[in-house]
């Protein structure tokens, strides 16, 4: 005859591991023994008896990684700003404008702001979330235009140098001229605008990346884009998932 516990353990067992977050270990432990079928009071349990033994193990096991799954750290997010890269774009637009932005535009998936970014005024700032669930995953910083490739150049030079002595070494830098350009020909800006020069450091951390380029956007400025981690995969997911669904 089959055993009386197997019903509880074997609910328990079988239930997806996403059901236990929030559940305690005397949860649990009320909750098998509940699945137990009343017997007859003349019924004594018996940890000798080798089916007891491993209900016994069974709940112990079951307590642990319960247990162990609770003390799991929640995650820790890229910052911008002094500010985790996380929540809907509304929430984070918020904290942004209590930092004295001001939002110039919204769009369903980006939200841009104008002000103070490291001391320079006038700074373009876009937030971008995700398609589906509106979470914010990206940043990017457009510095004002600048004319001259000195000053260009010097800015960009400024900016990573602050970048390595906070993050450490550029993972990946690329700075170069394509032909017939070269620095020091004078065109360095019209190179920049025809996609003949490239500039541009990206410093990789365990919760995101931070990018220093330059860019020619109706003129040469100097670019930071802050991406999280965490959140940039969702984006990856769920623009996926969107594309997937039309086929």
């Amino acid at each position: 005859m089959p055993s009386p516990y197997g019903v509880g353990c074997a609910y328990v067992c079988m239930g997806t591991w996403s059901s236990l977050q929030g559940i305690s270990v005397t949860h649990v432990f009320l909750f098998v023994v509940r699945q137990l079928p009343s017997v007859g009071s003349n019924l004594m349990f018996n940890l000798n008896n080798l089916t007891m033994k491993r209900l016994f193990y069974l709940l112990c096991a079951l307590m642990l990684s319960v247990a162990s799954y609770s003390q799991v750290e929640p995650i820790e997010h890229f910052t911008f700003k002094g500010i985790p890269i996380d929540g809907t774009l509304a929430e984070f637009g918020q904290k942004l404008t209590s930092t004295g932005l001001v939002i110039t535009q919204k769009a369903d998936e980006a939200i841009e702001f104008k002000g103070n970014f490291g001391g320079t005024d006038d700074c373009k700032i876009i937030a971008f979330s995700t398609p589906k669930t509106q979470q914010v995953y990206s940043l990017m910083v457009i510095f004002p235009e600048v004319d001259t490739w000195y000053s260009l150049k010097s800015d960009y030079k400024e900016y990573k140098t602050m970048l390595t002595t906070k993050y450490g070494k550029a993972k990946t830098t690329v700075e170069r001229f394509s032909d017939p350009y070269y620095e020091g020909d004078g065109y360095e800006i019209q190179a920049l605008r025809l996609s003949k020069a490239s500039y541009a450091s990206f410093f990789h951390t365990d919760n995101g990346e931070v990018t220093v380029a330059l860019s020619y956007m109706n003129g040469a400025h100097l670019v930071l884009v802050y991406t999280d981690k965490h959140n940039d995969a969702l984006n990856e997911a769920e623009t996926n998932a969107m594309k997937y669904s039309d086929l």
